[in-house]
């Protein structure tokens, strides 16, 4: 008699345990890092995905410097990035700067916008480019960094996207207007646009602002932030043609304004982003009684406020004694993730809301939609920036309070909407 042993492999299905909103404990075991410098602060406001997975955080480090790390896909600082994974700009030598976002162009050349101080009452955008290695692009500008001042002596930078042709598009505030001001890649003005290569405009008796800007496919540049008319202010949404001009499509003049506190003046809008289906979605804090709220607010590509968003185009929530919302990405299927801060038992944590298409919260993550996480124990986490990677992993930026009383960077990456792997099961007869 003859024996035999068959071995016989068979796929299986395995579903891992963790649920989307769980922090990834691929990313330095925890989910969370955080970079300190030597008797300096360091913030993060922004951050990219590049296409090799690596995560580029764009912010500003004491004493004022435009500043971006690059970290490796387990988070640990890319040392073939800057010194040390750290890059910084001069800006200082201009007295005062301040990072607010970061983008990368096709050439993966890193852009990060601000603004420096050339006196007590003059302020200059600052442009700056990196190359994808973190040195100061000579390319672009003056060694790397293109100061805009124009006429009145303040301008602000506050957003950056780059255009497919690798044009940088900065948004902030020129003499109480809101400005727009687009570079050629080689960083000079781009007459190609409003023929000077800056457009403001007037909103609101007392002024308007942009602090963050996404560009359509179709080339238009939108840009969301906040208008004051009298003692009055309300959120703001402008969108603009390629050429510099304010697009009539868009509810008629280019420009939409929205009150959403009740009794008491919004805020601000502080990111903006397209969907696949041009609708625009911005996210910023309002109030409620009193108490800052986290508001998310959809537009149809007309400006229209978006009825199929929770019937009004308006959501918002509210979480422990405030909340407010600094980014807003989306994903894939068309969840929207709103990042930013919420205020728990006297300190401040970071907070990711994810809500569904519908502008329900989506109760898939974290159980409730809604997670907060304080990485200082009795300190304050602040979220400034947030992005998604093509697994569906979602990357939060911001700064801590850390335990030697500077402000620390902080990166946390949150589980997406999960992976399935298979094994094989081996069946022995």
């Amino acid at each position: 008699m003859v024996c035999a042993l068959l071995w016989t492999f068979v796929w299986s299905t395995v579903a891992f345990a963790d649920s989307p909103g769980d922090l990834d404990a691929t990313f330095n075991q925890t989910g969370v890092v955080t970079t300190s410098l030597t008797n300096a602060d360091i913030y993060g406001t922004a951050v990219v995905i590049q296409p090799d997975g690596k995560i580029l955080v764009g912010g500003r480090s004491d004493p004022e410097k435009l500043t971006v790390v690059r970290y490796d896909d387990d988070g640990s600082l890319d040392t073939g990035f800057g010194i040390g994974g750290i890059a910084t700009s001069p800006v200082d030598d201009l007295g005062s700067g301040v990072g607010n976002l970061v983008a990368l162009d096709t050439e993966n050349r890193i852009v990060v916008a601000g603004t420096g101080k050339v006196s007590p009452t003059a302020f200059q955008m600052t442009t700056v480019r990196f190359t994808s290695q973190g040195q100061l692009d000579l390319g672009f500008g003056n060694s790397g960094v293109v100061t805009t001042s124009l006429a009145g002596g303040e301008a602000f930078g506050h957003a950056v996207a780059v255009q497919p042709d690798n044009k940088p598009v900065v948004a902030g505030q020129v003499n109480s207007d809101l400005a727009v001001v687009r570079y050629t890649v080689t960083g000079t003005l781009d007459t190609g646009f409003s023929g000077s290569g800056v457009v403001t405009t007037s909103i609101g008796t007392k002024g308007s602002e942009g602090y963050d800007l996404a560009i359509q496919p179709d080339g238009k540049i939108v840009v969301a932030g906040v208008w004051v008319d009298g003692s009055t202010s309300d959120f703001l949404v402008a969108r603009y043609r390629s050429n510099g001009s304010l697009d009539t499509g868009f509810n008629g003049s280019g420009i939409v304004t929205t009150s959403v506190s009740t009794g008491d003046n919004d805020i601000s809008y502080y990111g903006v982003a397209v969907q696949t289906d041009n609708k625009i979605v911005a996210v910023g804090e309002g109030r409620q009684a009193g108490a800052p709220v986290i508001v998310v607010v959809r537009y149809n590509v007309n400006g229209n406020l978006d009825s199929t968003f929770n019937g009004t185009g308006i959501v918002t929530t509210s979480l422990g004694m405030g909340a407010a919302a600094a980014d807003v990405a989306i994903q894939a299927d068309g969840k929207i993730i709103a990042a930013g801060v919420a205020v728990e038992n006297g300190k401040s944590n970071i907070a990711l809301v994810r809500y569904r298409s519908d502008g329900s919260l989506d109760a898939g993550f974290g159980g409730t939609g809604i997670i907060t996480t304080s990485v200082s124990a009795n300190r304050d986490d602040i979220g400034r920036g947030t992005a998604i990677q093509p697994d569906g992993k979602i990357v939060v930026a911001g700064f801590i309070d850390g335990p030697d009383g500077k402000r620390d960077m902080a990166v946390l990456r949150y589980l997406g909407d999960g992976y399935t792997m298979f094994l094989p099961l081996i069946l022995k007869s």
